[in-house]
């Protein structure tokens, strides 16, 4: 019986804790699961590394007694996953999937046995993360966890190049957006992870719809960026590139060198001349753009 919806929209966060997985997703994951019917027992993981270092699925395999398929495209990872899956039952597979082609997740897992409703898909493969639930067309996990980009504020919407060779992630929103348009809704979140139901099973859950900006707080991650009239960039605090352990200042993210940082109405004639040549190696096209409006006025008013 689906009981009426409670207000609370954030229920699974206080679930959250980590036997295996690296931001309180087993928690949330497990109990996610217990509200659902129809359940089959199986999961798949993405970008499975050793099968146990920070999975989101092992704890499911090794307490729950569940079935899966792992998929690891490093060959080292990959010997090291077959060693700590011994005996349990799951199919591992050492391919790199792909976006379209032979080698895609639809692909990949209509070669096994796994039911198309299997219940909990976990992608987590630093990049194109998006484009890899964007391929999934056959199946329809019940529970999804996927990584985004946990840099990027909840309002923007990125979508990293749809490219192997760079690695970015995209954004919450993005990837939340997309997940809406396969049919699913945000159950919880963690700090690298959301975390998605099918929504013909929401009504299981007991709970409100939540938006991202109430199951996320973004607070500590926003940057605020603005210019003074003099064309001085400010930050609201130092911006963390926390993949290289590094903070930039905003002294390093200045456009306009110090002799022209000034209101343009004050600049002296010689300032107004280095403008121009400033303006002619930065922004050729605008200076040339420019300097056709200046000439057309003057052709105009002779």
């Amino acid at each position: 019986m689906i009981s009426s919806p409670v207000s609370k929209v954030d229920k699974f966060a206080t679930f959250a804790n980590n036997e295996y997985s690296q931001f309180g997703e087993d928690g949330i994951i497990k109990k996610i699961l217990e509200y659902l019917p129809n359940k089959n027992n199986w999961c798949v993981e993405f970008g499975a590394w050793d099968g146990i270092h920070l999975s989101n699925t092992f704890s499911l395999i090794k307490n729950n007694g569940y079935q899966s398929v792992l998929i690891e495209a490093d060959k080292n990872k990959f010997e090291e996953l077959k060693k700590n899956l011994m005996g349990f039952n799951a199919v591992l597979v050492n391919k790199f999937v792909m976006f379209e082609g032979r080698n895609t997740l639809d692909n990949i897992l209509s070669k096994t046995k796994i039911p198309d409703d299997f219940d909990f898909l976990s992608i987590d493969i630093d990049g194109n993360d998006y484009y890899i639930l964007d391929s999934l067309v056959r199946y329809k996990p019940k529970v999804i966890c996927i990584e985004y980009n946990p840099t990027i504020p909840n309002e923007v919407s990125y979508i990293q190049p749809k490219d192997f060779n760079i690695k970015r992630g995209s954004s919450a929103l993005a990837i939340l957006n997309l997940a809406i348009s396969k049919g699913y809704l945000l159950a919880a979140t963690t700090k690298c992870n959301l975390i998605l139901v099918d929504s013909q099973y929401w009504p299981y859950l007991n709970m409100e719809k939540g938006r991202l900006d109430e199951l996320r707080d973004d607070s500590a991650i926003k940057v605020f960026a603005f210019s003074g009239y003099d064309g001085s960039i400010f930050l609201s605090k130092p911006l963390d590139l926390c993949w290289h352990n590094l903070r930039v200042s905003e002294d390093e993210l200045q456009f306009f060198p110090v002799f022209l940082r000034r209101f343009s109405s004050d600049y002296t004639a010689l300032q107004k001349f280095l403008f121009l040549v400033f303006l002619w190696v930065k922004r050729p096209v605008i200076f040339i753009e420019r300097l056709r409006k200046k000439f057309i006025c003057l052709f105009t008013a002779s």
